[in-house]
């Protein structure tokens, strides 16, 4: 059986590759060896396609997100899922979902712009991102994703086109950018490093943004 390859995450030690494919079951391939892996206990599984997947910096844990809504934290060492957000976005299928550096919080996306700052420790979302204009359901919405300093989140918007921004800590939302797009923007990956962005839309163009200082 053939099945796409959705969502793939290096581990930050470089040895292990998780590979998210079009099924709810998550794979770890040591590279070397080619071997796959998947939690010993089928529970732990998403119910439907995975379609994202990040690893922690400190490669303790990783994160995935799932069509069927949930968002799953997991055991870098023993593949395990160890929580489980469930329903984060009010069941609406999952789009992203990425650590803030310190591992202590996930940002998720769902497909209908909604953003959501999640706490590990307390399992219960702090920050909701309001005011996107994307309206209902979108297979290929953009990620939302923090600027360089995790000062700020951003998130591009298809029915406006322009990038939306708010401030990480309040939830205040900032000036929209026009970032001159024709077509919907389906990749967004803003540096770790700089104040600079590449935006990738269906019009066939990719754009890179930097601010100077």
């Amino acid at each position: 059986m053939f099945l796409y390859v959705l969502a793939f995450a290096v581990h930050p030690g470089g040895e292990f590759l998780l590979v998210a494919v079009d099924h709810p079951t998550l794979r770890l391939y040591n590279i070397e060896t080619q071997q796959c892996y998947v939690s010993s206990n089928p529970a732990d599984q998403h119910e439907r396609a995975v379609v994202d997947i990040c690893y922690a910096d400190n490669a303790k844990l990783a994160v995935s997100g799932s069509l069927d809504g949930d968002v799953k934290i997991w055991d870098g060492i023993s593949n395990r899922c160890v929580q489980t957000f469930t329903r984060a976005h009010d069941g609406i299928p999952i789009r992203s979902a990425k650590f803030t550096r310190n591992a202590k919080y996930v940002l998720t996306t769902g497909t209908d712009c909604s953003v959501k700052l999640w706490e590990l420790s307390t399992n219960r979302c702090i920050v909701a991102y309001t005011g996107a204009g994307g309206s209902g359901y979108s297979d290929y919405s953009a990620p939302a994703s923090f600027n360089h300093n995790e000062d700020y989140v951003l998130l591009p918007d298809d029915k406006s086109g322009s990038l939306c921004t708010w401030a990480s800590r309040t939830g205040d939302r900032k000036r929209l950018l026009a970032l001159g797009h024709t077509a919907p923007i389906r990749d967004f990956v803003h540096s770790k490093t700089s104040p600079a962005f590449i935006t990738c839309s269906e019009d066939c163009k990719a754009r890179f943004w930097y601010k100077k200082l």
